[in-house]
């Protein structure tokens, strides 16, 4: 994929790549016709599987010839480097083979668009149901069938529907076990249905409260984990710490209930009271097609030594996010700016200056350099300009990345 690839045009190739995909699923569906192959352990494969996991492979890699790919049918035994790519599809086929092979309808087709292990772009597709849910980075909804959806609003234990599913390692159910035990005298209900991506699907559109699973894989959440997170629901391991879909454990539920769930399923966690919020903001300055960027004094935290966009946290309740942005770049940078221009926002989770893993809102600008000449300041270490073609040789930011891959920039 181009680094200035429009999401729409995305969002627009990949609901019809999924029905086209989906397609497929529902002949085998109908038909029974698919021979099965055994995996490892219990787990197991079927012809659908494959050939759908090959169709989207195919179809994306010619569409999007710079593409990288993770699936469930094709996936190296680690992985773990994939994490780091840009534009990674992160596939599963056929999520809820069980369900498939057992005529039972739910089960769905799974993609993720992922940048540097963000996802950008995220489409769950029910060919059975035909349910298709989708949302995308850079807006603030999630959407079933066109449709915007949210999370709940169960605030209740004893009102709260619990689904969780069974991971492949025999040794991770246990811990699951656990876990609803710990849950089970305090809530309404907990269901198993089969399949994670629909399963999460759902907590987004408001049918279940809470999902948990001990051992997920990438492509069964990358694409549900950004829906949830749109429809206004909240992401983390089990024990509150920060989650991404390269880790097994999953909590998703609605903002209400998410810290007491924590505290029911790990009692020793201190997640929820060491996690911290906070907002930053920061701005493009662009002078002559050049861009203005520092690096923090060594080991400096969030981004130790890496080169960032000039910003800092806002204090909303003495200033307005700009004239936090302003009073930021004078300590900064000791410049002034003007012709202040709002991107979308960003997020990301990274330890403080003190080691405290910290969630951080980005409220991104571009400006134009007005006057002044520019001086390392605060904990700034040091400032240069850079072409946009040198940002391409630099270490950057994980998010200025991104900006900079959406602005066409990388």
């Amino acid at each position: 994929m181009k680094a200035d690839f429009d999401l729409d045009e995305v969002e627009s190739s990949l609901i019809q790549l999924v029905k086209e995909a989906g397609i497929i699923l529902r002949r085998y569906f109908e038909s029974g016709g698919f021979t099965q192959r055994q995996k490892a352990g219990v787990d197991f494969t079927t012809q659908a599987d494959c050939e759908v996991d090959q169709f989207l492979k195919d179809k994306l890699a010619k569409k999007y010839p710079n593409s990288n790919f993770l699936t469930e049918e094709s996936a190296p035994a680690d992985y773990a480097s994939l994490a780091d790519k840009g534009n990674l599809w992160v596939i599963d086929p056929l999520d809820g083979t069980i369900n498939f092979s057992r005529k039972h309808s739910n089960f769905a087709i799974s993609i993720a668009l992922m940048d540097h292990g963000h996802t950008r772009f995220g489409v769950v597709y029910l060919p059975a149901e035909n349910k298709l849910y989708f949302a995308r980075s850079d807006k603030d909804a999630a959407y079933l069938n066109g449709e915007k959806i949210s999370c709940s609003s169960t605030a209740a234990l004893r009102e709260t529907v619990v689904a969780c599913d069974w991971a492949w390692d025999l040794d991770k159910r246990k811990t699951l076990v656990a876990w609803l035990g710990r849950l089970s005298g305090h809530i309404r209900q907990i269901k198993s249905m089969g399949s994670a991506a629909s399963d999460l699907c759902s907590l987004a559109a408001g049918k279940i409260d809470v999902y948990i699973h001990s051992g997920l894989k990438p492509w069964d959440a990358a694409a549900a984990g950004l829906i949830i997170k749109k429809a206004g629901g909240v992401v983390t391991l089990p024990d509150g710490s920060p989650w991404s879909p390269f880790q097994p454990g999953i909590l998703a539920s609605n903002k209400k209930l998410h810290h007491r769930i924590i505290r029911l399923v790990s009692p020793q966690s201190t997640a929820t009271k060491v996690m911290k919020s906070r907002i930053v903001a920061s701005v493009i300055i662009e002078k002559d097609g050049k861009i203005l960027l520092g690096r923090k004094k060594p080991g400096t935290f969030p981004y130790p030594n890496c080169w960032i966009i000039i910003g800092g946290g806002v204090r909303l309740e003495k200033e307005t996010v700009e004239e936090g942005l302003r009073r930021e770049v004078r300590e900064e940078a000791n410049i002034e700016i003007a012709d202040l221009k709002k991107l979308e926002f960003a997020e990301d989770n990274e330890p403080n200056k003190h080691g405290e893993m910290t969630h951080y809102l980005f409220l991104t600008y571009l400006a134009r350099y007005q006057s002044g000449t520019p001086t390392p300041g605060d904990d700034v270490n040091e400032l240069r300009w850079f072409s946009k073609q040198e940002l391409k040789t630099i270490k950057i930011s994980r998010p200025s990345i991104i900006r900079f891959k959406q602005l066409g920039w990388l």
